[in-house]
């Protein structure tokens, strides 16, 4: 398993807290995440699955054509994550079955040969082990308008990410089904915003390979679960499907949100 090499979780941040402390406007600086449930719905036999425990997403051809575009794209500026040979406690690499298949995708000319990947779960790992760092990320980007693309709102996301100017509210599940209907909402507000902040499952690769084609200068983020431990400490966490990591780390998790929210308050 030696062809992928992938950036730990705290190498990853360094290098997305640097590309943002450097970062003009008017650029583009885009950073998006390949998981296990992204990798296994672009296997060609998933078309007509069910892919995610939480996200729960329909494997359409139309969504698999997507993910191979977000994957190919190859830029400086557009930062792809994986979990391909990531020593991380939250890696979803499943091994050599998994590296195969991703390598028969790229020797069928769907995906571009790529080795080098930076972290899936960098924002969760420094959320729980590093919340000093975490706050220097949250401070960087508190004076820029953002958009936040995801299925709930709770003020504890502005207190973190600050200056949330809007939100684009999406299905807690299969959020691509109809994304035809929220995406032009995303459109319609874009120009206003710096920020695109992207938690919508597997839709927030969709809009990262969307977003790059239609030329949007703007830095888009795909940060995934770690919303979830944003709204750890209200009733929402009990009304939406979460992964095991918000059980299996409450307490860690409980901790950094205090701490935070305590220290982003000041």
């Amino acid at each position: 398993m030696g062809n992928f090499k992938t950036h730990d979780d705290f190498e990853t941040f360094d290098i997305i807290l640097d590309k943002v402390k450097n970062y003009k406007k008017g650029e583009k600086l885009y950073y998006v995440r390949f998981g296990d449930g992204d990798l296994i719905m672009m296997y060609p036999e998933s078309e007509g699955e069910v892919i995610g425990r939480a996200n729960q997403f329909n494997t359409t051809k139309e969504i698999q054509e997507e993910l191979y575009r977000t994957w190919n794209i190859q830029d400086d500026k557009y930062m792809v994550a994986g979990s391909l040979n990531l020593s991380s406690p939250f890696s979803t690499d499943h091994g050599v079955e998994m590296h195969n298949k991703v390598t028969q995708l790229i020797n069928s000319g769907k995906l571009v040969e790529r080795k080098e990947f930076y972290s899936h779960p960098t924002f969760e790992s420094n959320f729980i082990f590093k919340p000093d760092k975490f706050i220097e990320f949250c401070n960087l980007i508190n004076g820029y308008k953002k958009v936040w693309i995801n299925q709930f709102w709770h003020d504890n996301v502005e207190t973190i990410l600050g200056n949330i100017e809007h939100h684009i509210q999406t299905p807690s599940t299969n959020s691509y089904e109809n994304i035809d209907e929220w995406y032009p909402e995303l459109l319609k507000v874009i120009d206003d915003v710096d920020v695109i902040i992207l938690a919508t499952g597997f839709s927030s690769r969709v809009l990262a390979s969307r977003l790059w084609d239609l030329g949007i200068n703007k830095i888009v983020l795909d940060i995934g679960s770690v919303v979830d431990m944003f709204i750890a400490n209200t009733e929402i966490i009990d009304l939406i499907n979460t992964r095991s990591t918000m059980e299996t780390y409450k307490k860690d998790i409980s901790k950094s949100l205090e701490y935070i929210l305590k220290e982003l308050k000041k």
